[in-house]
Order: structure tokens, then sequence, then C-alpha cells
């Protein structure tokens, strides 16, 4: 019997992609009334079937994101800042689901690598085209993190943001001022994986997988999100006539060699300290003890680019 069925010219069946929003409508001090609605007007219907929920608070985010990946949602995206893109991705790490991002942060580190930035119609035109790039992710002890880890005083300072009443880079910037000025350095090991051990005396230790802190302050300007090692930027203690410097070095994307700035290059590592205290996790502040030991995980995460 001929098998005429081979031969019908059917139009190919397309199923739709999950999408899920999770908005924290506190992130970066600015209003997210609105997301929804744009959403609406300017999601791809024919791509995406679509889901929206604002959490209201960090807890209902994880739990979420994390019932997100185990129901296979194929893209889930966080409307927020670096904080939030956290919270969502250390599910997705490894997985068959993709991040999207529309930054709503007051720095945007990860996403302004990423070129995501600009308006939520933008971004959300981004996601129609379903362009993924896969990048690398870090470990330091159980934290996961997408774009930078850190000790010394960007995490004391985070500390202080994380306490304050307002958000914003202002805010941001108001805190740094205010306490750089009697923040005093402090000593680390920093022990590599064949047991090499560096003995630093240090204002901040970042370790980078991107190469901006946000706002395009880049501490470590040779970073890349996709090269399977972390770019370590160590500040040593500096005078304050050198502080226009730093600004300089920062701002200005310069990797020139300055005798207050150190870089290293590693994918596995161990940071010993004096004391517990806090540890910069992209943006957010955790204690942590004394014993930091780092990890680098390659092209384990997938991200809509333009």
């Amino acid at each position: 019997m001929p098998q005429c069925y081979k031969s019908l010219d059917l139009p190919e069946f397309k199923m739709k992609k999950s999408i899920q929003f999770i908005i924290n409508p506190k992130s970066g001090g600015k209003s997210k009334s609105k997301v929804p609605s744009i959403i609406e007007n300017y999601l791809d219907k024919n791509l995406f079937d679509c889901e929206i929920s604002f959490t209201n608070s960090e807890k209902e985010t994880l739990t979420l994101a994390e019932s997100s990946v185990k129901n296979k949602t194929d893209v889930i995206v966080a409307v927020g800042g670096d904080g939030t893109i956290n919270n969502i991705a250390k599910f997705l790490k490894n997985s068959n689901s993709v991040l999207g991002i529309i930054p709503f942060g007051s720095g945007n580190g990860f996403a302004r690598e990423l070129k995501l930035f600009g308006s939520i119609k933008n971004s959300i035109q981004i996601i129609n085209k379903q362009n993924i790039k896969q990048v690398d992710t870090g470990m330091v002890n159980e934290h996961f993190f997408c774009n930078l880890a850190g000790v010394g005083f960007d995490a004391h300072v985070g500390g202080l943001f994380a306490e304050s009443t307002t958000r914003g880079f202002q805010t941001y910037i108001k805190i740094t001022l205010n306490e750089y000025k009697k923040y005093q350095p402090k000593l680390y090991k920093i022990k590599s994986s064949n047991n090499e051990i560096k003995n630093v005396e240090a204002f901040m230790i970042c370790v980078c997988n991107g190469p901006q802190f946000g706002n395009n302050a880049f501490v470590a300007p040779q970073a890349k999100l996709d090269d399977g090692i972390f770019d370590v930027s160590i500040v040593k203690p500096f005078s304050i006539w050198e502080t226009p410097t730093i600004a300089m070095t920062l701002f200005s994307k310069s990797d020139k060699a300055h005798s207050f700035l150190e870089r290293i290059k590693s994918n596995e590592f161990t940071i010993l300290r004096e004391n517990d205290d806090m540890v910069n996790i992209d943006g957010e502040p955790i204690k942590m003890g004394k014993e930091l030991n780092f990890r680098m995980f390659p092209k384990s995460l997938k991200v809509l680019v333009p």
C-alpha cells in the first residue's frame, strides 16, 4: 500500500514557549506598576504563553523561580537588579530554562555587560528575538553568583546599603563617600588550587566573572562572562590623594597598572581572612565565615541577549 500521507503538504506545528516574568517591586527604588501592561503590549503572543508575578519578599522570589524551573518553564524573566537576577538564575544553572532580564536595579552590572539596558520595550523586544548566549557562573562556598563576589570595602558598603531605608545609586554613593575615609584594610591569604599562598593587605578583593560593579564602574576591564576564568582584582591600601586616580581607573575602563591594584586570574582558589564578615554576592551582602572557596562553572547559564 502506498504511503500517501508522506506527501501531504501540512503546515508545521509550532508549540508556544512558556514564559514567566518575576517582578521584584522594590529593586532600584523604581515603580514597576506599568511593567505588566508594557509586557502585554510588546511580548509576541505568537511565540509565548505568558505569566506575570509580583513577589513580596526574597523568599517568594526564590520559591517562584525554583518552581518555574521544576515545571520546565522555557523562559524565566528577572525584572529587577543584580540581586533579583541572582535569586532567579541560581535555579537556572545547568537547566534547560533560559534567563531573560528586564534590568531595574541600582547598578545593573550583569545586565549592562550583556548589553541589556534601555527601555522596558527594548528588553521585551530582545526576549522576542530569542537569541541565547551561554555564560559562566561562580560559587563561593554554597553561594551562587553571576557577576561578582567580593570581600572588604564593597561588601561593607553593601551591608550598610541593605540596611538603608532608601535605595538607588545616589544612596549607594552617599554611603560609599561616608565610609571610605574610616574603613581599615584587612589581611587576607589567597590560596591557589596548587596550594600556593599569597598574603595581601587589601582595601577590597573583587572576584569578577563580569568586568563591572554596575553603572559602568569597571573593576576588571578584561573580564569576560564566557571565558571560563575569574579576574580577581586586589585593591591595596592607598592614600587619599590617589582617590581620583582610582575613580578614573574605574570609570574610564582603564587596565593600566597601578601600585594600589593587582590583578590575577584563576578558576578555583580560596580566600582566608581573620574574621567572619560580609561578602558581596552580586551586590547583596551575606555574612560568611573565614574561609571562602571560589569555583567557576563555565557556560552554565543560558541568557537572552540582543
